[in-house]
C-alpha cells in the first residue's frame, strides 16, 4: 500500500536544521517515507489524499512521564510539593493495582498520540505492562524501573527494589528494546553507597532516569559523573 500526501505543510530537518516546506508532497511507500519535496512525484501512488491547512512534523518525543497518574489529574492541584506528593499521591498510589495503572496508562498513551506524541519516558510501576501497549500502539518508549531510598545509610543490596532492578532489567531491556531504573531519592549519601550498584546496573541495561531534588541538584550531579556509569 503506498500513499501520497498532498498539498501540506512540512516541517522537516536537514543538516540538524528544521526546513519549513509550503504546498508539499510526501510519499509513504508500505512503512518507509520515500518522498518529501515541493514538487510532485513522477512515481503512481495507490492513494492521494489532500492535507490542505495541514502540517506534518516529527513526531514529538515526552522526555519525563508518569502515565498511569494521569487518573489522578487535578487531584490536589492547590497544595504544595510536600503536601500534594506524601498525603496525596502517594496514599493513592499504594492502593493502585495494575488494572489501575493499565487503564491509566492506557488513557496517556491516547491522550499522547493524539496531540502528536510518538515516543516517551516513563518512570512508573508495572513497566512490563507497557511494553505491549507500545507493540500495539506502535510508539516507541523508555521505559524505567521505580527504585527509591529516603534512607542516608541505606545500602544499595539492602534495598530490595534495588535486587530486583538488577535482575528483572535484562529481561525487560530484551523485551522493550529500553530499560533503566530511576533512582528517586532525597539525598546524596544514597547515591554515593549505591554507586557501585549503579554501575553493576548500567552494565546491563546503559539508561538511568534520575529523580533528584532540586535543592541538591548540583551535589547529586557531582556525585553521578564520579561514578563510571557508562563503563
Amino acid at each position: 500500500m503506498s500513499l501520497l500526501l498532498k498539498n501540506c505543510g512540512i516541517l522537516k530537518t536537514e543538516n540538524d536544521e528544521f526546513i519549513a516546506l509550503k504546498n508539499a508532497y510526501l510519499g509513504i511507500d508500505g512503512s518507509v517515507i520515500d518522498w518529501i519535496s515541493t514538487e510532485k512525484p513522477d512515481r503512481k501512488y495507490d492513494e492521494e489524499k489532500d492535507m490542505s491547512g495541514k502540517l506534518l512534523m516529527p513526531g514529538l518525543i515526552n522526555c519525563h512521564g508518569h502515565t498511569a497518574m494521569t487518573l489522578m489529574r487535578g487531584s490536589g492541584s492547590d497544595l504544595n510539593l510536600q503536601d500534594w506528593l506524601y498525603d496525596c499521591m502517594i496514599p493513592v498510589e499504594d492502593r493502585m493495582a495494575l488494572p489501575d495503572i493499565h487503564a491509566g496508562r492506557a488513557l496517556a498513551m491516547m491522550e499522547m498520540l493524539a496531540t502528536g506524541t510518538t515516543t516517551f519516558s516513563d518512570m512508573y510501576m508495572e513497566p512490563e505492562d507497557a511494553v505491549q501497549f507500545c507493540a500495539e500502539a506502535g510508539m516507541k518508549a523508555h521505559f524505567s524501573r521505580v527504585m527509591q531510598s529516603f534512607d542516608p545509610n541505606e545500602s544499595y543490596e539492602g534495598n530490595g527494589r534495588g535486587i530486583v532492578n538488577n535482575k528483572r532489567n535484562t529481561t525487560t531491556a530484551l523485551t522493550a528494546g529500553s530499560a533503566s531504573t530511576i533512582w528517586s531519592t532525597r539525598n546524596i549519601h544514597a547515591m554515593k553507597k549505591w554507586s557501585d550498584g549503579m554501575r553493576q546496573t548500567a552494565k546491563r541495561t546503559a539508561l538511568f532516569s534520575i529523580h533528584i531534588s532540586v535543592k541538591q541538584r548540583k551535589n547529586m550531579m557531582n556525585v553521578w559523573k564520579n561514578t563510571e556509569r557508562h563503563r
